[in-house]
């Protein structure tokens, strides 16, 4: 049965709480007028990234309001002070971070005497530490993965396309893999994964980084896209049939799923894939929830929202994933719009507020909203996952006007403090280290702390990977350092919440297992996938 709380208004004196409590700590790091060259007309782009312990704010001002025509600069802003990164040429379209390291792209063809191509930089934060990496010829730089502590990319040099690795230095930059087609890499289960996409193809290989190590997995019929991946899966859409594939990087574990009509807005919870679509051509426009685990047998629709009441279906929205959770808007048979969560069955699919909230990001388990209410306009609110959790977080401009928080909201974490991107500023808050209500050690959200929750956090392949402050709660960092490591083990162990039938030296000896399989993956990372 589903639970109907019917809710228009959160108490006023929890709201005022919250609110006092939060945005006290609140605290405005940068605007726009006070970074740019001069206060211009026009649309504000804004993003920001963090790098290991470091933030930067890449912003932008386009006359005629879309992104590609915008200026861009590049802005380190985690100290008192923002310092811009200057680089020739101004600031490209592709960021990525590795470690502590910023990789992004230049465009010197804007420049009198540019070579026609976009270039490939990387920054520790600091101007003497910000150098040119790669260049390209026409048809340039695109798609930056990580991958192993290094940045792979597509490049053009002599009119030829190929899939390059770099480890932030022109010596250590080398040709993986030429190929005839577009590029696009992903990974899946600890193996680099990139497809190549021809005219009536698209060809899935995998690699170990190296230039002899690229294999030929599969073809897929079509042109076809990585829309997401969970652990150990792939999932694309054909651009002309609009089918949905799924792959685990083997030629066996690649085929169709039985997908409806005009999917959209793919996002992972978990091991599972959630998506927008209509059930097919002949029921019209109907949108609704659908959600899939990767086999054709546990591709479903989620649950008729609005009982059939509309002839647009339940119209979901901002799907947002926390942990096995999706959180999502939608429309009821009533006609109003609530804040809606699932773990993908129907029992599960329940309303948390009786509001128009879009969900926009999630830290440790708590996800981060853009709601409306008519005392404080539009501004962020928070949610636990309950509905007696989910309240204001913090009221940026006081009145029913409200901040504006919506689609062009961008946000990162740093260690300790959540960074946010609304309009020409940025706003940054302390992160609460530990979530709300949540039990020591239940990274998978079911409730318990037991095996299945170490067998998790391991697959994550987070447990002392030498990068810096890098791991979630739901990834192992249960004692809010940032890391996952044997710290995290023992506080996680003496809370005493561990549900198991065994002694603790069965238990270590369970965790040791647990390692030695991570070893094994580490050393021989085919294998792993086509285990």
């Amino acid at each position: 049965m589903l639970s109907r709380t019917r809710r228009r208004h959160i108490p006023a004196m929890e709201a005022l709480e919250q609110r006092e409590m939060l945005t006290a700590a609140t605290e405005l790091v940068t605007h726009f007028d006070n970074v740019a060259h001069s206060a211009r007309a026009g649309r504000y782009f804004n993003e920001v990234t963090a790098a290991g312990d470091k933030v930067y704010q890449r912003v932008g001002l386009s006359d005629d309001n879309v992104s590609w025509t915008a200026q861009w600069s590049l802005w380190r802003i985690d100290g008192e002070t923002p310092r811009r990164i200057e680089v020739e040429g101004g600031i490209g379209s592709h960021v990525e971070s590795v470690k502590d390291q910023l990789y992004f792209t230049s465009n010197p063809m804007h420049e009198p005497g540019g070579h026609g191509g976009n270039e490939l930089w990387r920054t520790d934060g600091t101007q003497e530490g910000t150098a040119r990496v790669a260049m390209a010829q026409i048809g340039g730089i695109d798609d930056l993965t990580a991958y192993q502590g290094k940045l792979f990319f597509s490049r053009v040099v002599d009119q030829q396309l190929g899939l390059w690795v770099t480890d932030g230095t022109e010596t250590g930059t080398e040709l993986v893999k030429d190929v005839e087609g577009d590029i696009q890499a992903s990974v899946v289960d600890g193996t680099l994964v990139f497809t190549v996409v021809r005219e009536d193809e698209t060809e899935l290989w995998k690699s170990d980084g190296t230039r002899l190590g690229a294999e030929l997995v599969t073809a897929i019929p079509g042109r076809a896209h990585i829309e997401a991946t969970t652990q150990n899966q792939l999932f694309l859409r054909t651009w002309e049939k609009e089918e949905l594939w799924r792959t685990d990087g083997t030629d066996q574990g690649t085929y169709r799923l039985s997908a409806p009509h005009a999917i959209e807005r793919l996002v992972t919870a978990g091991d599972k894939l959630f998506y927008i679509a209509q059930k097919s051509r002949d029921e019209g426009f109907r949108e609704e929830l659908w959600v899939t685990d990767g086999t054709v047998e546990g591709t479903q629709l989620v649950k008729e929202i609005d009982r059939g009441q509309s002839v647009l279906g339940c119209g979901p929205a901002g799907l947002l994933s926390s942990g096995n959770i999706l959180y999502f808007s939608a429309q009821d048979e009533n006609g109003g719009r609530q804040l809606w969560k699932t773990d993908g069955t129907q029992e599960g699919t329940v309303v948390l507020a009786d509001m128009a909230f879009s969900p926009l990001f999630s830290v440790n388990s708590m996800v981060y909203l853009a709601g409306y209410d008519q005392a404080t306009g539009a501004e962020l609110w928070r949610s636990d996952g309950t509905t007696d959790g989910t309240v204001l977080a913090f009221d940026l401009t006081p009145g029913p006007e409200g901040s504006q928080f919506g689609r062009q909201t961008d946000f990162t974490v740093s260690p300790g403090m959540v960074y946010i991107a609304l309009g020409p500023s940025v706003w940054r808050f302390p992160l609460e280290t530990e979530p709300v209500d949540r039990i020591f050690g239940d990274s998978n959200h079911d409730g318990v702390f037991d095996s299945s929750d170490l067998v998790r956090v391991f697959q994550a392949g987070k447990y002392e990977d030498d990068i810096a402050q890098n791991t979630s709660f739901d990834e192992g960092d249960w004692n809010g350092d940032g890391e996952f490591d044997s710290s995290d083990l023992v506080a996680a162990f003496q809370t005493g919440t561990y549900v198991s039938g065994s002694n603790q030296v069965d238990i270590a000896a369970a965790i040791e297992s647990l390692r030695a399989v991570e070893d094994v993956k580490t050393v021989d990372r085919n294998s792993s996938i086509d285990g």
